[in-house]
């Protein structure tokens, strides 16, 4: 009875160990998912000094979370895995006017945006008396450039990079969690029967239990014939 008890105890610790330590690992999972989800949240579109505009990118949403994000964007795709959306606006400036010609009744104005070296936007005026006609030409595209990044804490980042005299309101970018991959479950718990008959015709029942940790295994083994053992194996 004493060998019985001896190895309800060793197994009864065994379990508890294996239980504690699954437990633990869950809890530091979703501590670090709900920090995630925080510092997703309180996120606010950054301008570096380089002119580059700086947002986390939102990487928790559900797949339907993301259909809904798609579907206000009027955009039909049947399986959105990112969905982007910016807001910029050319920034406000006030300045001299280029040129401005006179000539009786005639008045021609020509100014140039953000600068008359490398404009984006040329605007004429012609004015003849009681008539006058505006010309808006525009002489440069907008770009706008978008990389995201992965930093060493994990997170994603956008950066964003536009035209000098674009201003960036609103930077978002949301996408479906990254597939994780399998785990490698280095710790294990070990359980099993058997019968086992000796030479003197004595039979017996034998109850194993024991612990993995990656490629090494504690055995113990216990029989119905009041004996009991322990082994180290490593697999190679």
């Amino acid at each position: 009875m004493r060998v019985r008890g001896t190895y309800i105890i060793i197994g009864v610790l065994i379990v508890s160990l294996f239980t504690m330590n699954k437990c633990k690992n869950t809890d530091i999972e979703k501590l670090k998912a709900d920090a995630h989800k925080t510092l997703l949240k309180s996120d606010k579109l950054r301008l570096e000094k380089n002119g580059i505009y700086k947002k986390y990118v939102t990487d928790s949403l559900t797949k339907k979370e993301l259909k809904d994000k798609v579907r206000d964007l009027q955009i039909k795709v049947k399986n959105p895995i990112i969905v982007e959306k910016l807001i910029f606006r050319p920034k406000y400036i006030k300045k001299e006017t280029d040129t401005i010609y006179i000539k009786g009744d005639t008045i021609k104005i020509i100014d140039y945006y953000p600068k008359k070296q490398e404009p984006f936007l040329r605007y004429t005026l012609l004015k003849v008396k009681d008539s006058s006609e505006s010309e808006f030409k525009f002489l440069k595209k907008i770009k706008l450039e978008l990389v995201v990044n992965q930093l060493e804490s994990g997170l994603m980042e956008a950066s964003v990079k536009s035209n000098d005299f674009i201003e960036i309101d609103k930077v978002s970018v949301n996408m479906l969690p990254k597939q994780k991959k399998d785990k490698v479950n280095n710790l294990g718990f070990l359980l099993g029967a058997g019968f086992e008959s000796n030479i003197d015709n004595k039979k017996g029942l034998i109850l194993n239990t024991g612990l993995r940790y990656k490629k090494t295994y504690l055995h113990l083994q216990a029989t119905t014939n009041q004996s009991i053992g322990v082994s180290l194996i490593k697999e190679f």
